[in-house]
């Protein structure tokens, strides 16, 4: 997900979460999840599954013009299902 900052944003505030629906709760999920404010990465979570607890990110913002919110797969290829829960930025 991509998109212009507020202009008075100052905190990104979220949740991190592996979904577990239908079929992929038996399937090994292995999402890592990044944050990228302005094209550089300011976050990442390191490699999680469906057994990892929530991850909470409370990220500095200000002035940034431009945010990503990116998962990826390790590299393993699998059709991994994550959440960005709860996100919001505020003032």
């Amino acid at each position: 997900m991509t998109g212009n900052a507020p202009q008075l944003a100052r905190r990104l505030l979220l949740a991190l979460l592996c979904s577990t629906i239908g079929s992929v709760a038996r399937a090994a999920l292995s999402p890592v999840f990044e944050v990228w404010v302005d094209g550089a990465k300011r976050w990442q979570s390191g490699l999680m599954t469906r057994e990892s607890p929530p991850a909470w990110v409370d990220l500095d913002v200000s002035g940034a013009k431009r945010l990503e919110l990116v998962v990826g797969d390790a590299g393993d290829f699998m059709a991994d299902h994550a959440d960005w829960a709860e996100a919001r930025l505020l003032r």
